[in-house]
């Protein structure tokens, strides 16, 4: 056997002996997929980021490629939180869903669940099932054909790609065999108590109704992606003279002494009305 020179190598053999836990597919590891997150991240270097450019320009890409994840997160998590649900469709365990499962997690569902009219279903056996794509390629499950062992009289349900084992909802394969079989009520232990408000009573039910204000953490986040995105188009504009340059830091200082008088105020006000409210 060979030496190993290197000590991160050496270290990656006592992995084992530390006790690591090896994971299967079938472990619960909710809505994450190294394979498909590495692959989709590489193809975003890819398109963003020029390899025979500087490391500091690699930073400064990599900055902007999370400042745009980062915002188109926060506006998700704004129409979940916020604005009203609708369902995709009037199947009655869309329904079900819709009234126990918390308003993040309906969103998931219903991702899923809309993705039953891209298989087939066929009934190759007592209980099994073929679920065969109608289309070239679905995404998160690809080409491939996956089969559902259905035991009707029992209410049990499993399928190859083991999504409801990882990330404790049912897939569209599952669920397709639901429609295709009219099973119109999904099973008391496929509805797990910890993706509804039961368990965390602090997170909106996919029902309830939320007012239309975005919270201010969203807002900054916003504002400073769109003014990040303007100095930035402002520098590729001026930088091509140190007259443009004195132009914009002449501006910018000002800008800087205006900001300070403004935040200086705000917080005379706030004194002035914590001494009106003591007295």
């Amino acid at each position: 056997m060979r030496q190993l020179h290197t000590p991160i190598l050496r270290s990656y053999t006592n992995i084992g002996t530390l006790g690591c836990h090896v994971t299967s597919s079938i472990d619960f590891f909710p809505f994450l997929q190294s394979t498909q997150r590495s692959e989709g991240f590489n193809a975003v270097l890819k398109r963003y980021v020029n390899p025979h450019k500087s490391i500091l320009n690699f930073v400064k890409e990599y900055h902007k490629i999370q400042t745009h994840i980062l915002i188109k997160e926060g506006c998700n998590d704004y129409r979940t939180e916020h604005l009203d649900l609708d369902m995709w469709s009037q199947f009655p365990i869309e329904k079900q869903a819709y009234k126990t499962y918390t308003r993040d997690l309906y969103c998931k569902f219903r991702d899923e669940f809309s993705m039953i009219g891209r298989y087939n279903a066929f009934q190759i056996g007592v209980e099994t099932f073929e679920l065969r794509p109608n289309t070239e390629w679905v995404v998160k499950y690809g080409y491939r054909n996956y089969l559902v062992l259905a035991k009707i009289p029992e209410g049990q349900f499993s399928c190859e790609c083991t999504k409801m084992e990882r990330d404790g909802i049912l897939c569209c394969h599952i669920l397709k065999v639901f429609t295709h079989i009219g099973l119109d009520v999904i099973p008391e232990q496929y509805m797990l108590t910890r993706w509804t408000p039961i368990a965390i009573p602090s997170v909106p039910s996919a029902t309830s109704q939320q007012s239309d204000v975005m919270p201010p953490a969203s807002l900054k986040e916003i504002r400073h992606a769109n003014m990040t995105s303007d100095f930035q188009k402002l520098a590729k504009f001026a930088c091509g003279s140190d007259a443009a340059k004195g132009i914009v830091d002449k501006h910018m200082r000002a800008t800087r002494t205006e900001i300070v008088q403004l935040n200086k105020s705000r917080r005379k006000k706030g004194c002035k009305r914590g001494r009106s409210v003591r007295w």
